[in-house]
């Protein structure tokens, strides 16, 4: 697992924990709560340059789930990568400086940080299944047994992994198979894809390597993945994975695209991955002439709002579709056309998320993060407000409540309870 994915899971893993004051949870997986918050906290405070508000920062701290009593940690860990200046010190701050870089380097540095703090074995768990899961759901017997994991073990994860929404176990309720996937990373209503999983346990393999192609490759023609894998054809016939159809010189083609991590409205994912696939067409299937860089294209769309600056016959066909969600029209010219994009907030959003599709994301940081302009007006104020971040308002939507703890009867909470008891009478684990 590299540092840059790492880092961004832990953020997941502390966005979903941010309310939660859980003991056990903490004594669980403490590490990865502390880069967590640190990833949290780098992303929404660069480009701040300073802050002196202290008590305002206090106040903003807790909205991301950072209590006092952890901020001088929190601190620390980005002053020791170079990224933060506290003056005097970050016990007792009264001015903080920072040069915090953007998004890759943010989480590949943290990463780094959570390995050298050499997290133990329910945290390395932890990781790695959230990790396995951003790409496809997994039955739970596998994931045990791939990670050589003790059934009390695996469900201390999905347990604490359940109480923050990051991870979530399924039972197929004809054939009883749990399965376990990561809600941020899968489709409105994934059951017909979890239902699939458990009905077809040999396949597993097949249909995680599906996805794995359509996830490194947005837009990815469906009849290339036909070629090394047919199951394709059914996940596409059963409306499993995502694959719109261009008609144009070349006959029709369809194009497939895996979850995209976004908190984006769902219309502007689905005009996102119509203007990628348009694309795709016309780099690998168009008779006349090939895009040979289909990000410039993008580019081009977003920047001078339009597609054929030199009007071309394709045109016309290859971007009906995307015309026909209101993205754009077609522009006739001498018997030739253009796409000219209808300039609203909405398609610009899918423009720029078909620009980081195509450059292989399979993630929308951006679009879960305050700007530094709202950042610097909540610490304006003398008191703690009503912060929510646009990641957690899922969460509340769901879960009215502010508190969440570890249900003392799951056999987790009866675990751990357990593993307290024996420190306190000094009978000291080993965790193999």
């Amino acid at each position: 697992m590299d540092r840059e994915a790492i880092g961004r899971r832990a953020q997941d893993v502390q966005a979903g924990l941010r309310d939660v004051s859980d003991l056990r949870v903490s004594a669980t997986i403490p590490i990865t709560r502390q880069i967590g918050m640190a990833a949290q906290l780098a992303v929404h405070i660069r480009g701040l340059d300073t802050i002196e508000n202290i008590v305002g920062f206090h106040g903003f701290c807790s909205n991301l789930g950072i209590s006092s009593d952890s901020l001088p940690t929190v601190l620390g860990t980005l002053e020791q990568i170079g990224w933060i200046r506290v003056v005097p010190n970050v016990y007792a701050p009264t001015r903080i400086e920072e040069t915090i870089p953007y998004f890759q380097e943010v989480y590949g540095a943290l990463g780094e940080q959570w390995s050298l703090r050499k997290p133990g074995e329910l945290e390395q768990a932890t990781m790695a299944i959230i990790d396995r899961l951003t790409v496809a759901p997994v039955p739970l017997e596998t994931l045990a047994s791939e990670l050589g994991l003790k059934s009390a073990d695996i469900q201390t994860v999905v347990d604490i992994g359940d109480l923050g929404g990051y991870l979530r176990q399924y039972d197929s309720p004809k054939d009883r198979v749990p399965i376990l996937y990561a809600p941020l990373f899968t489709e409105e209503n994934p059951e017909t894809l979890l239902n699939f999983i458990a009905k077809n346990p040999g396949t597993h393999s097949e249909i995680e390597a599906v996805f794995r192609a359509a996830k490194s490759h947005p837009g990815a023609p469906i009849s290339a993945l036909e070629q090394s894998n047919p199951l394709v054809l059914e996940l596409v016939n059963e409306n499993i994975l995502r694959a719109p159809a261009i008609v144009s010189s070349g006959g029709a083609q369809s194009f497939a695209f895996a979850p995209f991590k976004t908190t984006h409205p769902r219309a502007i994912l689905e005009k996102a991955r119509i203007i990628l696939a348009c694309v795709r067409y016309g780099e690998g299937y168009s008779s006349i002439t090939k895009i040979s860089d289909p990000s410039a294209i993008l580019r081009g769309l977003r920047d001078r709002k339009m597609i054929g600056r030199t009007p071309h016959s394709n045109i016309q066909s290859q971007y009906a579709a995307a015309a026909n969600m209101g993205v754009g029209w077609i522009e006739p010219e001498n018997g030739r056309f253009r796409f000219r994009l209808y300039d609203t907030e909405d398609n610009l959003a899918a423009v720029d998320m078909a620009i980081a599709m195509c450059s292989g994301q399979s993630e929308d940081v951006a679009s879960s993060l305050l700007l530094p302009a709202e950042v610097k007006g909540y610490f304006t104020r003398s008191e703690p407000g009503g912060l929510l971040l646009p990641e957690a308002n899922r969460r509340r939507a769901r879960d009215l409540i502010a508190t969440r703890k570890l249900d003392p009867n799951t056999r987790t909470a009866a675990r751990l309870g357990r593993a307290l008891l024996d420190d306190l009478r000094g009978i000291h684990r080993v965790i193999k």
